[in-house]
Protein backbone atom coordinates (compact mmCIF):
# COMPACT_ATOMS: atom_id res chain seq x y z
CA UNK A 1 0.00 0.00 0.00
CA UNK A 2 1.42 3.56 -0.48
CA UNK A 3 3.11 5.24 2.06
CA UNK A 4 4.13 8.99 2.85
CA UNK A 5 8.06 9.80 3.98
CA UNK A 6 10.66 7.50 4.61
CA UNK A 7 9.46 3.65 4.29
CA UNK A 8 11.19 1.85 6.93
CA UNK A 9 13.12 -1.19 5.01
CA UNK A 10 14.78 -3.36 7.71
CA UNK A 11 14.43 -6.79 7.17
CA UNK A 12 13.61 -8.65 3.52
CA UNK A 13 10.32 -9.17 2.44
CA UNK A 14 8.80 -12.93 2.06
CA UNK A 15 9.90 -15.03 -0.67
CA UNK A 16 7.93 -16.51 -3.10
CA UNK A 17 5.68 -19.75 -1.80
CA UNK A 18 7.90 -22.52 -2.87
CA UNK A 19 7.91 -26.40 -1.86
CA UNK A 20 11.06 -27.01 0.01
CA UNK A 21 12.99 -30.76 -0.14
CA UNK A 22 12.56 -32.10 2.87
CA UNK A 23 16.15 -32.25 4.49
CA UNK A 24 15.31 -33.83 7.84
CA UNK A 25 16.14 -37.23 6.58
CA UNK A 26 19.77 -36.52 4.86
CA UNK A 27 20.57 -39.94 3.83
CA UNK A 28 16.87 -40.07 1.85
CA UNK A 29 17.93 -36.46 0.84
CA UNK A 30 21.34 -37.23 -0.78
CA UNK A 31 19.14 -40.09 -2.80
CA UNK A 32 17.64 -36.77 -4.36
CA UNK A 33 20.63 -34.81 -4.33
CA UNK A 34 24.38 -34.18 -4.25
CA UNK A 35 26.18 -33.55 -0.67
CA UNK A 36 27.29 -29.92 -1.81
CA UNK A 37 23.68 -28.58 -3.03
CA UNK A 38 22.18 -30.23 0.41
CA UNK A 39 24.67 -28.39 2.44
CA UNK A 40 23.89 -25.04 0.61
CA UNK A 41 19.87 -25.91 1.37
CA UNK A 42 20.43 -26.27 4.70
CA UNK A 43 22.24 -23.06 4.90
CA UNK A 44 19.19 -21.69 2.68
CA UNK A 45 16.09 -22.97 4.69
CA UNK A 46 16.19 -19.80 7.48
CA UNK A 47 15.27 -17.53 4.58
CA UNK A 48 12.73 -19.70 3.11
CA UNK A 49 10.74 -20.06 6.28
CA UNK A 50 8.18 -16.88 5.60
CA UNK A 51 6.84 -17.73 2.59
CA UNK A 52 3.87 -15.08 1.07
CA UNK A 53 2.20 -14.48 -2.77
CA UNK A 54 2.45 -10.73 -1.72
CA UNK A 55 6.96 -11.83 -2.59
CA UNK A 56 8.19 -9.23 -5.43
CA UNK A 57 9.95 -6.84 -3.95
CA UNK A 58 13.84 -5.50 -4.70
CA UNK A 59 16.44 -5.26 -2.01
CA UNK A 60 18.27 -2.21 -2.51
CA UNK A 61 21.98 -1.68 -0.63
CA UNK A 62 23.08 1.64 -1.23
CA UNK A 63 26.19 3.35 0.83
CA UNK A 64 25.74 4.30 4.12
CA UNK A 65 27.22 7.17 4.74
CA UNK A 66 27.23 8.29 0.99
CA UNK A 67 26.25 12.09 1.65
CA UNK A 68 23.05 13.52 -0.94
CA UNK A 69 24.56 15.20 -4.20
CA UNK A 70 23.42 14.99 -7.71
CA UNK A 71 26.30 12.57 -8.25
CA UNK A 72 24.83 9.02 -9.53
CA UNK A 73 25.69 6.10 -7.80
CA UNK A 74 26.83 3.15 -9.73
CA UNK A 75 24.20 -0.17 -10.26
CA UNK A 76 24.49 -3.45 -10.38
CA UNK A 77 21.80 -6.25 -11.10
CA UNK A 78 22.11 -9.33 -9.80
CA UNK A 79 19.83 -11.67 -11.01
CA UNK A 80 20.19 -15.50 -8.58
CA UNK A 81 20.51 -18.31 -10.72
CA UNK A 82 18.85 -21.49 -9.67
CA UNK A 83 16.89 -24.58 -10.20
CA UNK A 84 13.79 -22.93 -10.45
CA UNK A 85 12.43 -24.88 -7.11
CA UNK A 86 13.38 -22.95 -4.47
CA UNK A 87 15.23 -20.05 -3.58
CA UNK A 88 15.38 -16.06 -3.07
CA UNK A 89 17.63 -13.40 -3.36
CA UNK A 90 17.50 -12.39 0.44
CA UNK A 91 20.59 -14.91 1.38
CA UNK A 92 22.50 -12.83 -1.10
CA UNK A 93 24.05 -9.64 1.24
CA UNK A 94 24.90 -6.86 -1.14
CA UNK A 95 26.41 -4.56 1.68
CA UNK A 96 29.75 -5.43 0.63
CA UNK A 97 29.82 -4.41 -3.06
CA UNK A 98 27.48 -1.25 -1.90
CA UNK A 99 30.08 -0.21 0.79
CA UNK A 100 32.59 0.46 -2.46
Amino acid sequence: SPWDGVRIADKFSPVCPQRVPNVNNETAALDKMPKGRLEYLKRLLPFLMNQSEDCLYLNVFSPAHAAPSDKKLPVIVFLHGESFEWNSGNPYDGTVLASY
